[in-house]
């Protein structure tokens, strides 16, 4: 969507407690799967899960969006019992907006571990990153337009009933190939849409805008794939001693501190001291309360920015600006969360269940395939229902429907999610990394 004192911290210890059926520690929660040659483990399951969560978070955010507009759009000034929900610790279920963030913090920590464990050279690390990257959003984009050509135009009509111009004005696109490599490829993967990074001002004539791509989601891939590349940069700085990495880290930080690659600069460090991974270092009643907090930031964010926050976005330093509304302190409140949710071994393990390593298989392929088929067959589904049931009993049946559609979409997607990461694996032709120690 576009819109810790000292005495908190215990001395990591080696976790002792017996390896689970997966070969991993129960404490630790850390996957038995090695890369061929003996490498280190580059996944953390539980990560994975954690991935899938937040695309749940992301699809029901963009359903009650649509369908629901006041839980997503209302206030409490409006006297709505809508209005409360959003205001109220109930938003945390479908904040999609800082399940992005969450995305992007859990890209830094695995893309980290995996340039570490296998050694790879540029230009076949980022063509690789493109394949992986490139290819499911490209058969999306071809599946958005499909699903247009059958069902699109009704979604404005539907915004209408429901009092959502949200839904109304966006999924018009101009079908056509060059349109899929103006959506797809350049403003989804390559430059960012018009105005989601304005500061990228390359091509303005081929970057279209949210409202007319195939699938609005594709915004996060151009982030996802500039920070890879700020990922294998710093790695590549750390296999040449810790001077270089230190000065490469000081200078991004410095320059990434607003927006969204900060959330890879915090996974990139958390995942090179194994912070996922090892023992506990923060108690259980910190960790708890760093998640309060950071879900706090993220809900209050909806409504109004923290002063300190407000004027770190204002100040004119020479900093990647800050990302725009509240989305800033949702970013803050993002990193919170995640560092409270890896300190809690009760819920690394509750992670690894098997319903949560589902979500977690199905997580990009839910994430990149949900958006047409919210504005066609929901769309369709509802002006069907609405005369003989009813609006409201309409549009619920037809928010069932579309999660239900949702999910059995991404499993059917799975086997192009799959290909991809076979091929850009197969494009990185990696090696395993070489100690310099």
């Amino acid at each position: 969507m576009v819109r810790a004192s000292s005495a908190c911290i215990r001395r990591p210890t080696r976790a002792t407690s017996p390896p689970s059926r997966n070969g991993g520690s129960r404490r630790t929660g850390r996957i038995s799967a090695s890369l061929p040659g003996g490498s280190p483990p580059a996944r953390v399951s539980y990560l994975d899960s954690l991935r899938g969560l937040a695309a749940v978070q992301v699809l029901l955010l963009h359903f009650a969006t649509g369908l629901l507009p006041g839980l997503a759009l209302s206030t409490p000034k409006q006297g709505t019992l809508a209005g409360f929900v959003h205001a109220s610790p109930l938003f945390v279920l479908y904040d999609g907006y800082s399940a992005v963030y969450l995305f992007f913090i859990l890209s830094g920590y695995v893309l980290t571990l995996a340039f570490q464990a296998r050694e790879t050279r540029p230009l076949p690390a980022l063509a690789g990153r493109l394949v992986r990257l490139g290819l499911p959003a490209l058969v999306a984009g071809i599946l958005s337009a499909t699903i247009f050509a059958v069902f699109g135009g009704l979604n404005p009509e539907v915004g209408r009933l429901v009092d959502s111009t949200w839904y109304a004005h966006l999924w018009q696109p101009t079908l056509g190939v060059t349109n899929l490599v103006k959506d797809v490829v350049v403003s989804g993967l390559l430059l960012g849409y018009l105005p989601v990074e304005p500061w990228m001002g390359l091509l303005p004539g081929w970057r279209l805008t949210l409202d007319v791509s195939l699938s609005a989601p594709l915004w996060t891939l151009s982030v996802e794939l500039y920070g890879s590349v700020l990922i294998w940069l710093l790695v590549a700085l750390e296999r040449r001693g810790v001077w270089p990495w230190r000065i490469g880290l000081a200078v991004a930080l410095l320059l990434l501190l607003r927006g969204p690659y900060l959330c890879f600069l915090a996974g990139h460090l958390m995942a090179r001291h194994r912070f996922a991974e090892r023992a506990p270092v923060v108690a259980r009643l910190p960790a708890l309360l760093l998640i309060l907090g950071g879900l706090a930031l993220c809900v209050m964010a909806e409504f109004r920015m923290l002063p300190p926050v407000t004027a770190f976005c204002a100040a004119n330093l020479p900093l990647v600006p800050c990302s725009p509304g509240g989305l800033q302190q949702k970013i803050y409140g993002s990193l919170l969360v995640f560092v409270g949710l890896v300190q809690l071994p009760w819920l690394r393990q509750a992670l690894q269940a098997r319903w949560a390593r589902g979500l977690g298989e199905i997580s990009f392929s839910l994430y990149l395939t949900h958006w047409p088929l919210l504005f066609g067959p929901v769309a369709a589904l509802v002006l069907a229902l609405q005369g003989p049931l009813g609006l409201p009993p309409a549009r619920l049946l037809a928010i069932v429907a579309g999660l239900a559609l949702s999910f059995a979409l991404a499993r059917l997607f799975l086997p192009v999610d799959r290909l991809a990461v076979r091929l850009s694996r197969r494009v990185q032709g990696r090696r395993p990394a070489i100690s310099r120690s």
